[in-house]
């Protein structure tokens, strides 16, 4: 007859209750291995989770030691913030097909410059205006080719040291910007600021010349450069991409948390020593833009494009940027460039309101804007 196993002794010490150990402990390593286990398989599922939703995929800037930020090369984009797209950047990080560098005989190209309303990840890349309109000019015995350079954020500094760095050597015949109302306060900054957004700034100097100020790159010099564990990150993790989404949604919309943030975040960030004694004054930003825009029509003279300016429609007739455009056309009777203004064509349509998903063109409104620009160039192309 089999003796009934029994039960372990229940110790009582200090009102509590425990099972006696046998004086074997677990190895804190192994605690230490299977927790780091457990939380990269989770992520891991967060990961796949986020993939089968087709969430996470909005992150479509990186760093850049020059030009502040760029696009993200060969990035899928599903972009959910305002509007539906779901395309890859190119090789080159433009929101376009492939293209080579190399113009191909035969063949009449438009290179677009502007910001996140050139870009147009709002709508599909078929219906953006840079799609259509490549698909309605014609130039007689040529091929039209549009190329995409728009990228979110940009103001017009940046855009002439795109078209220096990159976009002149895809010699474009013809060159497109379009100007919006907030280009001309992104060109400058307050001198003694370095704790604005990283990005190239201009100013003139005590001779007059335009001059670039690369303080604020100089001082986040660190963070600008390439870093292939962040770089891995803003490609591929939709973790990534979803925080990072939430944290610019909350620090547009929610004053809290931008206090709260750079409350919890200064204490990591680099102290920079200010001078008593500015290095330029404080700058007028439509002189300053408008030497940049000068700048860009002698860029295009030399490399054998011409310069055309398109102005965002002034639908809601705000009076500076109403200005703005008055001013642009005085410089471009000046330098001898053309501008065209898109106001009028979305004051008299039948219902403007359906020409934006909210604050960018939606698909009708980019066929509107590429109709009227191919309308605009015709009599240009003609010349030409």
């Amino acid at each position: 007859m089999t003796t009934a196993a029994k039960p372990p002794k229940i110790e009582h010490l200090s009102g509590a209750y425990k099972l006696p150990t046998n004086g074997k402990h677990r190895p804190w390593w192994r605690t230490g291995l299977e927790t780091a286990a457990l939380i990269a398989v989770g992520l891991c599922g967060l990961e796949l989770l986020l993939s089968a939703c087709g969430v996470g995929q909005e992150e479509i800037l990186q760093p850049d030691p020059v030009m502040g930020t760029r696009h993200i090369p060969n990035k899928q984009v599903v972009w959910r913030m305002e509007g539906f797209s779901n395309e890859s950047f190119n090789s080159e990080g433009l929101r376009d097909v492939e293209h080579p560098i190399a113009k191909p005989a035969g063949t009449f190209r438009i290179a677009l410059l502007g910001d996140s309303a050139t870009e147009g990840l709002q709508v599909p890349l078929k219906e953006t205006y840079s799609s259509v309109l490549e698909s309605i000019v014609t130039m007689p015995g040529k091929k039209t080719e549009v190329l995409n350079f728009g990228c979110s954020s940009y103001s017009t500094g940046q855009e002439v040291l795109q078209f220096e760095r990159e976009v002149a050597q895809y010699q474009p015949d013809l060159t497109v910007l379009l100007y919006n109302r907030g280009d001309t306060l992104e060109n400058v900054r307050k001198p003694t600021d370095l704790k604005t957004e990283p990005r190239p700034y201009f100013y003139i100097d005590a001779d007059g010349t335009l001059q670039v100020d690369e303080a604020v790159l100089k001082a986040n010099q660190k963070a600008l450069q390439p870093n292939s564990t962040m770089d891995a990150l803003r490609k591929h993790s939709r973790l990534y991409g979803v925080f990072s989404h939430a944290n610019l949604n909350l620090s547009i919309n929610d004053a809290a948390y931008r206090k709260v943030r750079g409350w919890m975040t200064s204490p990591f960030k680099a102290r920079h020593t200010q001078t008593s004694t500015a290095l330029y004054k404080v700058q007028d930003a439509w002189q300053v833009t408008s030497s940049l825009l000068s700048r860009l029509n002698e860029d295009c003279r030399k490399s054998g494009s011409k310069l055309v300016i398109v102005t965002f429609p002034n639908i809601v007739q705000d009076p500076e940027f109403g200005r703005q455009i008055e001013s642009v056309q005085k410089l471009a009777e000046t330098e001898g460039f053309n501008v065209f203004d898109l106001t009028p064509t979305f004051h008299w349509y039948p219902d403007p309101k359906a020409l934006f998903v909210k604050y960018h063109f939606s698909g009708p409104g980019h066929k509107v804007v590429a109709d009227k620009i191919a309308e605009y160039l015709k009599p240009l192309l003609t010349a030409k």
